[in-house]
């Protein structure tokens, strides 16, 4: 998107958030949960690119992305809980939970940023998720139909 540019459209928003991410820093210091954090962001932020999602917003310990589809957006979250389990079997030490929410609707985006009604829906939907969970509005379900 340039410079200054304003989108407006209909997109299905994800949310990412790193459970815990503040009681790690507390437990295990600032340096070592960084380590942690930036596993993360690469894990989430690798399966966003391979999707080809547009990366809205990196939130300290989570995600903001819009896809064109539903169905997309979707299997991008399962792709990301599936690394995410992968990552955890193989480096038991430095385990990730990760909560998801999904809504669609009408969005503005501007200045690597997204606003709009959709958008705060979205992101109490990923409030409501448990570690390991992928919650989706009643929206994404019926744009989904069945995958």
């Amino acid at each position: 998107m340039a410079e200054g540019a304003t989108i407006q459209g209909t997109f299905t928003i994800l949310f990412t958030d790193l459970e815990g991410s503040t009681d790690l820093r507390i437990r295990i210091g600032d340096a070592a949960a960084n380590d942690i954090i930036s596993l993360h962001d690469d894990l989430v932020r690798s399966r966003l690119e391979i999707a080809g999602a547009v990366e809205t917003k990196s939130l300290g310990d989570g995600f903001m992305a819009l896809f064109n589809s539903a169905n997309h957006a979707i299997q991008t979250a399962v792709s990301i809980q599936r690394a995410i389990e992968e990552h955890n079997q193989a480096n038991p030490e430095k385990t990730l939970s990760v909560r998801m929410g999904l809504n669609s609707g009408d969005v503005t985006q501007s200045a690597g940023d997204a606003h709009g009604t959709a958008v705060h829906a979205a992101s109490r939907v990923a409030d409501k998720a448990q570690g390991g969970q992928i919650l989706v509005s009643k929206v994404v379900q019926d744009l989904a139909g069945t995958l």
